[in-house]
C-alpha cells in the first residue's frame, strides 16, 4: 500500500513541475518578446514565479534583456530579487555589467543587495565600472554601495578604473571618499598601477586625491621606480615636482636610476639627475651609476641620444670615479674592457686610479688585454702600468693577449719588457704553455725566437713539447725539435712518444722519430711505444712505428704473470709482449701483422699464447672457439713452418737498417723503388690516413 502512496505521489509531482515548466515557458518566451500584456496575464496563473526554465528565472531573462517595466510586474509577483545565477551573479551585478541603470535602480528599490559579490569577489560597483557605466557607478554610490570593496584579487574599484585608464571613473570615485592608498595582497597601489602604465593624468588626478607618493609595494618599489623601469619620462617628471624620493632603494636594493640606466632609458636617467638624484649611490651589486653606465654603453649603441652623454653628465656632477662593486670593478676597468679609449682618457683626465685592481687582482691593463684593445694597452704602459702585475692566478697581461690570439698585443708587450717565463699559480703554465694550449702558433714561434725558457714543467709535469704532444701539434713538435736547448723530457715518467701514441698523433709520432727521437725508449714502466700501440689496439699506430723500424723485441720491465705459464727462466716480459696484447684485444690482422714483422717469434711467445687462450681463466673465457682455433693455427704456422728466403732477407735486412729504414734505403741509388718499398713493407704498413703521408713516405 504505501509503494502505490509513494508512486502515486511521484507522478503527481512529476505533473506539478512539468505544468510550472510549461508555465515558466510561455511566460519567458513573452518577456523575450517584450510583450508586457501577456506577461502580465501570464503572472496571474502561474504556479511558482521562481521556477527556473533552462536554469534561468523569468526575472533574470528580464534583467539580461534590459526590460524595465517586465522587471517591475515580476518583482510585484514575488520575483526573488537576490537570486544568483550558475556564475554566482546577482541580478544587480547582470544589469550593473550591462549598463541597464533603470534595471538597477528597480532591483535595489526591491531590496537587491547593493554589495553582494559574485564568484570573482566582484560587488555591481566593480561591474560598472570595469565595464565603464559611469552614470551606473554614480547611481550605485548614491545610493550607499561601498566603494572600496575588494575583489578576490583585492583590487578595488579605484584600481580598476585606473587599470582601464578612465579618468571620469577615478574622478568618480576620488569624489565619493575611496581610499586611495588601498592596496592588493603585493602592496601595489592605484598610484603605482597608474605609474606602471604611463597614465600621465590619472597620476596627476591621484596625487591631487591624496595617494602616498612616496608608498613602497611588498619588494620596495615605490610609484617613481615604476615609471622609471617603463620608462615614461612625463611620469617621472611629474613625480619628482610633486616631492618624489628618487634614492629610496627597493628590497633587492636596486635604485631609480641605476634601473633606469640599465633599462636604456637614458632620458629618463637624464630627468633623475635633474632633480638632484644621488650620482654615488650604488646598487645590491655595489655598482655605482656610473659603473652601470660604462657596462650598459654597447646596448645604448644605435640609440638616437648619444649615451656618453650620460658618462660626461655624472662626471659634471663630480661623481666618485673609482667605486668598485662588489668583483672590485671599477668604471676606468669597464670601459678598459669594452676598448673605449676615449672615455678611459676622460676618466684618467678625471681621477681615475690606474693601479686599482679588481676583486681577481686584475689591473686595468689586464682589462684592456681581455677587450682586445691594443691603443689602450700602449696608452696604460706609457702612464707606468707594470706590465708584470700578476693577478690572484699569477696571470700577467700576456695570458690573455695569448689565449685571443692577439699578436700585435703579445709582441708589444715583450718588447716592453713583459717577463715570458713567468709561470701562473695554478697549473704553473709559461705563456709557451698557453700558446701551445690555444693553438696560437704565431705566438709559439715568437716565444722561441725571443728566447724563452722550453724546458719549465706545468703542474702535471709537461714541458711545452710535451703539452704540444698531448694536444697533438704537429707544427709545434717540429719547431721545438729544432731548438738544441729543448730537453726530450722533463720527468723521467713521462715520455713524449709515449704521450703522442696514447693520445692518437700519427702525425706527431711521424715528427718525433724523423726529428731523431729514439722510437725505442721506455716510459717509466718499461713500455716501449710500439707495445703501448698494441695495448691500445690501435692497428694504425703499430703500423707507422713498424714503418719507422721499432724493434718488436725490445723488453719491458714488467714482470712475467705467473698464471700465464711462462718459466722463470725465460723472458720474464711477456706481459708488455706485443703479441699478448694483440691476443688480448682479439684482433686476428694485428696478429698476423706481427708475425709478418718478427725477426724471431721465440718458442716462450708461442707456448704462452696457447696457454692464454687454452687455459680456464677468465681472459679465456673471452673467446669464442673459432677464436681460439684460428690464433693456435697462426702461432704454430709462425713457429714451425719456416718463411720464404725473401721474407727472411727483408726482415734480416729491416733488423739491421734499425730506425727509419727507408730514409737509409735512399742513400742507396741503385736500389730499385720496388724492392725499396717491399723491404720497408709498404703494402702491408698502409696507414689509412692521408695526413701521414704529405711529408716523407
Amino acid at each position: 500500500m504505501a509503494t502505490a502512496n509513494g508512486a502515486s505521489n511521484k507522478k503527481k509531482d512529476y505533473r506539478l513541475r512539468r505544468q510550472k515548466r510549461q508555465q515558466i515557458r510561455q511566460l519567458i518566451d513573452a518577456i523575450e518578446s517584450n510583450d508586457l500584456n501577456s506577461v502580465f496575464n501570464l503572472c496571474n496563473s502561474v504556479l511558482d514565479i521562481n521556477f527556473p526554465y533552462r536554469r534561468k528565472t523569468p526575472l533574470e531573462v528580464a534583467v539580461e534583456l534590459g526590460h524595465v517595466q517586465i522587471c517591475c510586474a515580476l518583482l510585484q509577483k514575488g520575483a526573488d530579487v537576490n537570486r544568483c545565477n550558475q556564475g554566482l551573479n546577482n541580478l544587480l551585478n547582470i544589469a550593473c555589467q550591462k549598463g541597464y541603470i533603470k534595471v538597477a535602480e528597480v532591483l535595489i528599490m526591491n531590496s537587491a543587495d547593493i554589495d553582494s559579490r559574485n564568484e570573482h569577489g566582484a560587488t555591481p560597483l566593480h561591474s560598472a565600472v570595469l565595464n565603464g557605466f559611469v552614470e551606473v557607478a554614480s547611481m550605485l554610490l548614491n545610493n550607499g554601495c561601498d566603494v572600496d570593496i575588494p575583489n578576490d584579487q583585492v583590487e578595488t574599484p579605484l584600481m580598476t578604473a585606473v587599470r582601464t585608464n578612465n579618468h571620469q571613473m577615478v574622478d568618480l570615485l576620488l569624489n565619493h571618499n575611496c581610499l586611495v592608498d588601498a592596496h592588493n595582497f603585493q602592496m601595489i597601489t592605484a598610484l603605482m598601477i597608474a605609474t606602471g602604465c604611463g597614465y600621465l593624468d590619472i597620476v596627476g588626478r591621484l596625487l591631487i586625491g591624496g595617494a602616498d607618493i612616496n608608498r613602497r609595494d611588498r619588494y620596495g618599489c615605490t610609484a617613481l621606480f615604476y615609471a622609471v623601469s617603463e620608462g615614461y619620462r612625463d611620469v617621472v617628471k611629474l613625480l619628482l615636482s610633486s616631492g618624489s624620493d628618487a634614492d629610496i632603494k627597493t628590497v633587492k636594493k636596486l635604485t631609480c636610476l641605476t634601473e633606469a640606466i640599465r633599462k636604456n632609458h637614458i632620458d629618463v636617467a637624464m630627468c633623475l639627475l635633474d632633480y638632484g638624484c644621488n650620482v654615488n649611490m650604488c646598487d645590491r651589486q655595489g655598482a655605482s651609476p656610473i659603473l652601470v653606465a660604462i657596462s650598459q654603453l654597447t646596448v645604448y649603441f644605435g640609440q638616437q641620444e648619444n649615451p656618453r652623454s650620460l658618462v660626461n653628465r655624472f662626471i659634471e656632477l663630480k661623481c666618485d670615479v673609482n667605486l668598485a662593486d662588489s668583483s672590485g670593478i671599477r668604471p676606468l676597468y669597464q670601459s678598459a674592457m669594452g676598448g673605449d679609449f676615449e672615455l678611459s682618457k676622460l676618466l684618467l683626465e678625471n681621477g681615475a686610479d690606474i693601479n686599482a685592481v679588481d676583486g681577481n687582482g686584475d689591473t686595468v691593463l689586464h682589462a684592456a688585454a681581455y677587450g682586445n684593445s691594443f691603443d689602450l694597452v700602449k696608452l696604460f704602459i706609457e702612464l707606468g702600468c707594470d706590465i708584470n702585475k700578476q693577478n690572484d692566478k699569477g696571470e700577467t697581461v700576456l695570458w690573455p693577449t695569448i689565449s685571443s690570439s692577439n699578436f700585435q698585443i703579445t709582441e708589444y708587450l715583450v718588447k716592453h719588457g713583459a717577463d715570458i717565463n713567468l709561470q701562473e699559480k695554478t697549473e704553473k703554465m709559461t705563456p709557451l704553455h698557453i700558446a701551445i694550449a690555444a693553438h696560437n702558433i704565431k705566438a709559439v714561434r715568437f716565444f722561441i725566437e725571443s728566447g724563452c725558457e722550453l724546458n719549465k714543467c706545468n703542474t702535471n709535469g709537461q714541458t711545452p713539447l710535451l703539452l704540444a704532444c698531448e694536444k697533438g701539434d704537429d707544427e709545434v713538435v717540429e719547431m721545438l725539435l729544432a731548438q738544441p736547448r729543448c730537453k726530450r723530457n722533463c720527468s723521467s715518467s713521462i715520455a713524449p712518444l709515449h704521450i703522442a701514441v696514447e693520445y692518437g698523433h700519427l702525425a706527431v709520432v711521424k715528427k718525433l722519430v724523423e726529428g731523431g727521437w729514439n722510437i725505442n725508449q721506455m716510459n717509466n714502466v718499461g713500455q716501449t711505444a710500439v707495445q703501448l700501440a698494441c695495448s691500445l689496439d690501435s692497428m694504425n699506430m703499430v703500423k707507422l712505428l713498424l714503418m719507422y723500424g721499432c724493434d718488436l723485441n725490445a723488453h719491458a720491465s714488467f714482470p712475467l704473470l705467473v698464471h700465464l705459464g711462462a718459466d722463470d727462466d725465460d723472458s720474464p716480459f711477456f706481459v708488455q709482449e706485443p703479441f699478448y696484447s694483440a691476443t688480448v684485444n682479439k684482433n686476428i690482422d694485428m696478429i698476423k701483422l706481427l708475425i709478418k714483422c718478427y725477426q724471431n717469434i721465440p718458442t716462450k711467445t708461442v707456448k704462452t699464447i696457447e696457454s692464454l687462450i687454452s687455459t680456464s681463466s677468465v681472459i679465456s673465457s673471452l673467446f669464442t672457439k673459432d677464436m681460439k682455433i684460428q690464433i693456435a693455427e697462426l702461432m704454430q704456422k709462425a713457429h714451425k713452418y719456416p718463411r720464404s728466403l725473401m721474407e727472411i732477407c727483408r726482415v734480416v735486412i729491416r733488423h739491421q737498417l734499425g730506425v727509419n729504414p727507408r730514409a737509409k734505403l735512399d742513400t742507396i741509388e741503385k736500389l730499385a723503388p720496388s724492392h725499396k718499398d717491399y723491404i720497408c713493407m709498404v703494402e702491408e704498413l698502409k696507414i689509412d690516413s692521408p695526413h701521414i703521408y704529405k711529408t716523407g713516405w
